[in-house]
């Protein structure tokens, strides 16, 4: 579990802990942990025991949650994922130098800065058109170039999905 006690969280603070999950009592904001890759019921019975520790509850969930169900679990009880859900995933292609900038791999020579890769927002730029994407869904970032196996073309990380915008890039960026 994550507590934050600072009795002197702003406004934003709060929501923006309240929207990862975090719920508030007497000691502070607390978030579960669940680190979990599986069926949603061992992910859930996970979470169970770790609240039960903490004495609280938590829903049950099994493979008939609906996507935004899923979406928001794995939110909530990050870094969990949630195997045999609706939750649709996405393969986007990534070059290994912006890998390389968000998710450090392949690993640099050099240590490179922290603020792109613990951003919370990104925006992923493609070709115009639709491709089918839904929201929610996941997105599993593919490594596009570079030799099979270790550091290069593999899937390097997922994120969640929750818009989608199609538009000139200039207005994306802004």
């Amino acid at each position: 579990m994550v507590r934050i006690t600072d009795p002197f969280l702003s406004p934003t603070a709060m929501t923006a802990a309240g929207a990862d999950g975090f719920t508030e009592d007497e000691s502070g904001f607390t978030a579960l942990l669940v680190d979990v890759c599986g069926p949603a019921k061992a992910i859930s019975q996970e979470a169970a025991e770790i609240a039960r520790r903490m004495r609280r509850s938590t829903p049950r969930l099994d493979e008939c949650v609906s996507p935004e169900i899923a979406s928001m679990a794995e939110r909530v009880w990050w870094p969990a994922k949630l195997i045999d859900t609706a939750l649709p995933s996405f393969i986007a292609p990534i070059k290994p130098r912006w890998s390389t900038e968000l998710f450090d791999v392949p690993a640099m020579l050099v240590p490179r800065g922290d603020v792109l890769g613990i951003g919370r927002e990104h925006a992923y730029y493609r070709s115009s058109g639709h491709r089918g994407e839904s929201v929610p869904a996941r997105i599993l970032w593919h490594v596009s170039e570079g030799t099979s196996g270790q550091q290069g073309k593999m899937v390097i990380g997922c994120s969640r999905l929750d818009e989608v915008a199609i538009d000139d890039p200039d207005t994306l960026f802004s």
